[in-house]
């Protein structure tokens, strides 16, 4: 996989869109694993693809290392409903990044993920003291690069950095 490298800091960080009237954002729990585990299985693409109980592993060690978060919408009588996922991962001490962005496929382009995502950095930056949150935007993903940009992603310090996932077939692979 080709990606760019982009990052987001207490100085880049753009205006927070606005909450919507009946939604809400929060991190995850452990009565989530079944739609953690759908949106994990949903989210993964060949060579990572998971099957569902690879999926169940992966949402139930996301929530209890405390990583993912949900963007979600009142739906009528039923209560809230999870529409989209921010999953944070790789920390140090100082920086924290994006692992994973996804959101239902029939709740896309509303803006929804612009929400959770500016949430979670904005909590990362100010709450947990990083100074910086970064991402790996996969080349050609042009929907998910103008979303980080839309946040307050961009090139890094050093240059817009481009990295290549390496893997190696037939092998076991874990997931990240």
């Amino acid at each position: 996989m080709h990606a760019d490298y982009m990052e987001c800091t207490g100085l880049s960080i753009l205006q927070a869109p606005t909450l919507l009237p009946g939604h809400r954002i929060r991190m995850a729990e452990t009565d989530d694993v079944d739609i953690a585990a759908e949106f994990c299985r949903e989210y993964s693409s060949y060579p990572y693809l998971l099957d569902h109980a690879a999926a169940r592993r992966e949402a139930r060690a996301l929530i209890n290392s405390k990583a993912l978060f949900f963007y979600e919408a009142k739906r009528g009588t039923e209560g809230h409903s999870a529409i989209s996922m921010v999953v944070v991962g790789r920390n140090s001490a100082n920086v924290a990044s994006i692992t994973k962005v996804f959101t239902r496929p029939d709740c896309r382009r509303m803006g929804y993920a612009s929400r959770l995502l500016h949430h979670v950095c904005s909590h990362l930056l100010n709450e947990e003291g990083k100074s910086a949150v970064v991402s790996l935007v996969p080349s050609g993903n042009e929907a998910y690069k103008q979303l980080a940009m839309r946040i307050g992603f961009d090139r890094t310090t050093s240059g817009n950095e481009e990295w290549m996932e390496i893997g190696f077939e037939d092998v076991n692979m874990g997931h990240w």
